[in-house]
């Protein structure tokens, strides 16, 4: 998946949006469901990279600093 957080996060919003209207079949939920599950892991992968980076800086920092 080569989408953005906030491109991720975008379709999400779509995807609940979609969930919550009327008359949405139960394999069309079902589908959407799986979608959004696929996107918040992508999501969890992009936040731990960022993550990863900020403590990689960081320690980098305090090394250069003693």
């Amino acid at each position: 998946m080569k989408m953005t957080l906030e491109e991720s996060f975008a379709k999400l919003e779509s995807i609940a949006n979609q969930m919550g209207a009327e008359g949405v079949a139960l394999d069309a939920s079902i589908a959407l469901y799986e979608e959004g599950q696929a996107l918040i892991r992508h999501c969890e992968n992009l936040l731990n990279k960022a993550q990863a980076k900020i403590d990689q800086t960081t320690a980098n920092a305090a090394q250069m600093e003693q």
